[in-house]
């Protein structure tokens, strides 16, 4: 099996891209979260 120079340049960015993506949405996410429980402590305060 040969792959095509284009194709695993285009699979070594995709990768890099989702491993850069991925934590970026984690961290989104997390952000969220401690937003949303600060926000009821100072509410229910």
């Amino acid at each position: 099996m040969i792959r095509p120079a284009r194709t695993a340049r285009m699979a070594k960015t995709g990768v890099r891209v989702v491993s850069v993506a991925v934590p970026m949405m984690v961290i989104v996410i997390v952000v969220m979260v401690v937003r949303m429980i600060v926000h009821d402590l100072a509410y229910f305060r």
